[in-house]
């Protein structure tokens, strides 16, 4: 007679991290063992009190049947989420997003209550027609519901259900609203006087800085005056949801050229305190968005542009792209300009260093159209 399995398995994969796998012997019914699922742990004996943990905790776990999908989903993209345990390369960005997001509109949404073994596909539609119905844009619907399919297919792999309702509801299509442009005069009308419609003569550069160098709005906002030292602006940080403070966005750190025009007109500004330039004090997202609303309100720009698209803060940086193309600069100039992660092969992204130096097109271009 052969000898009874042990309630667990532990194994060691090559990139350091010990795996376990949990057999019905430790009590657990057959359908809701776990097999090759990463415990997190770098040691054994941690790995060890890791999988007791677990097993406690299933053997203590309510039947799968009477869980709500509130009660599923509590875990997830936290450090116990069974989906980022399973792929294992979730950032830690992408889980606090997704978190958010998960707590504020699922989690705290009537469908959360419903047993999960009772989900409908019908339920599902309803709940992403109500999104709709409130005036949500497509795209933050489509988001609410990839976290809401991620959950159930976790459900369905870890047969907690038997049938995935979520499979036979049709995605719906991703619609990226694009903001509208300004017109050079719009710009040089925005930027007139100083600090003019801007309520502050730091709020002037600010906004100078993002519709001249093309920054997005979490990089301007974690500007510190050291990172613009004469000619050269260092992008190495932005703002990650008004929380913290991270690399920008793909990872990709930059040092870009600042036009002459630019560095006479900061360099005024190096008069006031150099604690409050930019960043002194955190301004966030909502800071951001408010002074610009603002500004076109004072100056009598329209939010909308010519085409009917809606000018946001993040406009200033597509009207930056589109006055570069237009001057004939190359896209690969423009795409290191701007710390762009597409547009680039990949023997390009690991070969090509490009310095301020070498964007002397870029310059040249920023002088001719700003010229007044």
């Amino acid at each position: 007679m052969g000898r009874r399995p042990f309630p667990y398995t532990l194994t060691l994969r090559a990139n350091g991290i010990w795996y376990y796998s949990i057999s019905w012997t430790s009590g657990i019914p057959r359908r809701l063992c776990e097999s090759r699922k990463s415990t997190g742990c770098e040691t054994e004996s941690a790995a060890r009190r890791y999988v007791q943990k677990r097993i406690r905790e299933l053997l203590s776990a309510p039947a799968p049947q009477a869980l709500t999908l509130a009660q599923y989903a509590a875990p997830f993209y936290t450090d116990r989420c069974p989906h980022c345990l399973r792929v294992g390369r979730v950032s830690d960005e992408t889980r606090e997003n997704r978190r958010a997001v998960l707590e504020r509109r699922i989690l705290a949404a009537p469908i959360a209550r419903v047993r999960l073994s009772d989900l409908q596909t019908s339920d599902l539609a309803e709940f992403r027609g109500s999104l709709l119905s409130s005036g949500m844009a497509g795209a933050t619907a489509k988001r609410i519901m990839d976290i809401l399919r991620t959950v159930l297919r976790e459900a369905r792999i870890n047969r907690v259900i038997v049938h995935d309702p979520a499979q036979a509801l049709p995605r719906l299509e991703q619609i990226h609203a694009e903001p509208g442009v300004f017109t050079m005069e719009e710009l040089h009308s925005l930027f007139a006087d100083r600090p003019g419609v801007w309520s502050t003569e730091e709020t002037w550069c600010v906004y100078r800085l993002a519709a001249v160098l093309g920054l997005r709005g979490g990089e301007v906002r974690a500007l510190s005056a050291g990172d613009v030292r004469g000619s050269i602006c260092s992008v190495t940080k932005a703002w990650k949801l008004d929380r913290r403070v991270g690399l920008p966005k793909w990872g990709i750190c930059r040092d870009i050229p600042v036009p002459a025009f630019l560095q006479r007109e900061l360099a005024r500004y190096e008069t006031l305190p150099p604690d409050s330039f930019v960043s002194g004090r955190h301004k966030s997202s909502t800071w951001y968005t408010q002074r610009f609303a603002e500004a076109l309100e004072k100056s009598g720009i329209s939010s909308i542009d010519a085409r009917g698209r809606k000018r946001t803060p993040h406009s200033l940086r597509h009207t930056a792209m589109t006055l570069l193309v237009a001057q004939g600069v190359s896209s690969v100039l423009i795409g290191a300009f701007l710390g762009h992660e597409t547009g680039l092969t990949q023997t390009q992204k690991r070969y090509l260093h490009m310095m301020p130096g070498d964007m002397q097109a870029v310059t040249e271009a920023l002088e001719r159209v700003w010229a007044p």
